[in-house]
């Protein structure tokens, strides 16, 4: 099964393997699953919805306290350096651009716990991650007036502290 696939890695994915689910989730802001994906599900014969085998009280847990919600902070912060990091390739000239592979390896992947993570991010890509990033990867309109686009906007980094 596939996550909040849009039609091209839903086709992709299944070109390779057929795909037999989707989890995706609707929202005020982002109606292509009715506009291009079920379409796209219907003529690849999957079913578009299945019932969910959780209902919003199982989710109780994630409101309860603040540990929970701040370690669910973190993985959406992962995924915003994440798209941000996939742009950086795509800004480059593809996802498999080699400089851009270099840089990733160089400044973030080889150097382990030897320097803030953030300082190694920022060597590989010139700058902080951008929340936009991940907005625009899950379907979410982005004002680029407002730095969406603009490499010289001000980042909305989480500020941490190291021991």
């Amino acid at each position: 099964g596939l996550s909040e696939a849009g039609v091209k890695s839903i086709r992709r994915a299944h070109a390779v393997q057929p795909v037999t689910a989707l989890q995706s989730e609707y929202s005020l802001w982002w109606r292509e699953p009715e506009d291009k994906v079920i379409p796209a599900l219907e003529e690849l014969g999957m079913p578009h919805e299945l019932v969910m085998r959780h209902r919003t009280p199982q989710f109780g847990h994630v409101f309860s306290s603040d540990s929970y919600s701040a370690g669910y902070y973190s993985y959406l912060w992962t995924d915003v350096i994440a798209a941000d990091a996939f742009e950086a390739f795509t800004e480059a000239g593809g996802p498999y651009d080699r400089k851009m592979a270099e840089r990733l390896r160089k400044y973030v992947f080889s150097v382990g716990n030897t320097v803030d993570p953030a300082d190694g991010y920022r060597q590989f890509r010139g700058r902080d991650p951008r929340v936009e990033a991940l907005m625009r990867k899950r379907g979410f309109p982005v004002d680029e007036s407002k730095g969406g686009g603009d490499k010289s906007s001000t980042s909305t980094s989480p500020t941490t502290k190291r021991n």
